[in-house]
């Protein structure tokens, strides 16, 4: 039996996927810049594409005024999601916890969230998610050769 089939067998998870420890989640969340915040202000679910940074624990987004930072306002709770693919591999890692606007004092600079925003103009408005949970999974494409990534 394989190490994947061994660490599935008792969930009733297929073969072609495994869960990510918390360590491989976070090193998919700091290895990359690009996600999607979810927010469901009044029960409406509104997801939106983001560049973001991970710092101790914590993911921030900067923002405008707008929908988003409206939306956190009304509903802290929020769902953070980032994923990739290589070749026949997958993966996917989502956060939820609470999301709110954090006030810098003047002088203080915003974290970096991208050397190269794909949205021109300011981002006044930092937003920082506090993990209550992290999942995450790797996939394999059904009747590919089997390498999936694992990490040390």
């Amino acid at each position: 039996m394989s190490d994947i089939d061994a660490a599935t067998a008792d969930r009733d998870v297929p073969p072609s996927m495994r869960e990510l420890t918390r360590a491989e989640c976070w090193d998919y969340l700091t290895g990359h810049d690009f996600g999607r915040i979810g927010v469901a202000p009044d029960g409406d679910i509104a997801i939106y594409p983001v560049n973001y940074v991970v710092e101790q624990g914590r993911v921030y987004i900067r923002t405008s005024p707008g929908a988003k930072l409206t939306s956190l306002l009304l509903n802290q709770r929020v769902a953070f999601e980032v994923d990739g693919q290589v070749g026949d591999s997958a993966w996917s890692v989502l956060v939820r916890g609470v999301g709110e606007e954090v006030q810098l004092p003047p002088k203080e600079p915003l974290p970096e969230t991208a050397d190269r925003p794909w949205v021109p103009g300011p981002r006044r408005a930092l937003v920082e998610i506090r993990p209550v949970e992290i999942t995450g999974r790797q996939l394999h494409r059904a009747g590919a050769a089997s390498n999936v990534e694992v990490f040390d």
